[in-house]
């Protein structure tokens, strides 16, 4: 019993210590400091410390994230990326509190040309990551490739990806129109889906409906200067509704969210988060 409180509290001064060496690094680098609670059946508490920093072509950034209820550190990630004109790379290692540690590389190059029928876009990339490096030991990779072409206000975009080992091909077909009122039709391996969505500068109404798995969704909101609130409802065959009600403010370096879910007429779960940008 004593052995198990001293490893507690050794592992609460680690993670104290790692974050307030962070909180030193992001006065100098920039960053990112936040915090999230969320009431209801089983109350979470989560916060989290992000770092990044430019030197020349390479981006170098790290997370640290932490349980608020037991005050201690849960996960740490640290990487770097680079590009050059379309191609882009990057390495990153993720730790966990469980001593599990990934290591991961990924890769991806883009274009954009105007054409006479529109503007074409592209992308492909892939990721390859070692996972549990220092134990079980495996390989995963993933590949996706995305293209669009805009010829305004029409669009239409084809995505793919493919995950190995075990993962089949998967793709996308969306395509639609943009402005103050838009819609978008989206065909999948998963579903189709449509969407239609109108916006004044202070009102904006969405709704999104799913023939496959059939639900339908519709947003209604405001938004003026720094504020946002909106409210949202979900309809399923032979379930309750499932609604939420958010509201959000950014005054810079401050930001915060509060959000309500509710599960037909009874409050399921309460959401709160607050973001404070560190550094120059």
């Amino acid at each position: 019993m004593v052995d198990a409180r001293c490893r507690t509290r050794s592992r609460r001064a680690t993670a104290w210590a790692v974050l307030a060496v962070g909180l030193g690094w992001a006065l100098a680098w920039g960053g990112e400091v936040g915090t999230r609670l969320e009431v209801g059946d089983r109350s979470t508490g989560a916060g989290w410390l992000q770092l990044s920093w430019a030197l020349n072509r390479v981006n170098l950034s790290a997370r640290l994230e932490g349980d608020l209820l037991c005050g201690c550190l849960r996960r740490v990630q640290i990487g770097a990326s680079t590009a050059w004109e379309g191609l882009s790379t990057g390495v990153e290692a993720v730790a966990l509190a469980t001593g599990r540690v990934d290591l991961s590389t990924t890769g991806s190059w883009k274009m954009a040309g105007r054409t006479d029928v529109g503007l074409l876009s592209a992308q492909v990339g892939g990721k390859a990551t070692a996972v549990d490096v220092l134990g079980s030991r495996s390989v995963m990779a993933a590949g996706w490739a995305f293209g669009r072409l805009d010829r305004d206000p029409w669009w239409v975009e084809l995505s793919g990806t493919v995950a190995w080992p075990g993962g089949s091909p998967q793709g996308e077909l969306r395509l639609g129109a943009s402005g103050a009122s838009s819609a978008t039709l989206s065909i999948s391996g998963s579903g189709t889906s449509f969407s239609l969505g109108a916006a004044d500068p202070y009102f904006f109404v969405q709704t999104h409906l799913s023939l496959r798995p059939a639900f339908q969704t519709i947003a209604v909101g405001m938004e003026k200067g720094r504020v946002r609130v909106q409210a949202k409802v979900t309809v399923r065959p032979a379930t309750l509704p499932a609604g939420s009600l958010s509201f959000a403010t950014a005054l810079d370096p401050w930001h915060g969210s509060v959000l309500l879910s509710l599960a037909g007429a009874e409050l399921e779960k309460v959401t709160v988060e607050v973001r404070y940008k560190l550094g120059p």
